[in-house]
């Protein structure tokens, strides 16, 4: 795999918290908690450090574990 296709692919996998935010259907409050307490481990943006960045999947985890719950 070349050196593009692998930042192509790890960038598609990543998403901003704003974007989880509105997946999970939570505040900005409930987010930063989230973030803060370790349950969605979160990456800086390398082109911005106040952008943070969470991984897909585990925004798609946290989503299944929320609605198992119900």
């Amino acid at each position: 795999m070349s050196p593009t296709k692998t930042v192509a692919a790890r960038t598609s996998e990543l998403i901003n918290v704003t974007e989880a935010r509105k997946i999970l259907g939570i505040s900005a409050n409930k987010m930063a908690a989230l973030i803060g307490s370790g349950v969605l481990p979160f990456e800086q943006d390398e082109l911005d450090h106040r952008v943070k960045l969470v991984k897909r999947k585990d925004v798609d985890n946290l989503m299944r574990r929320r609605n198992n719950g119900k």
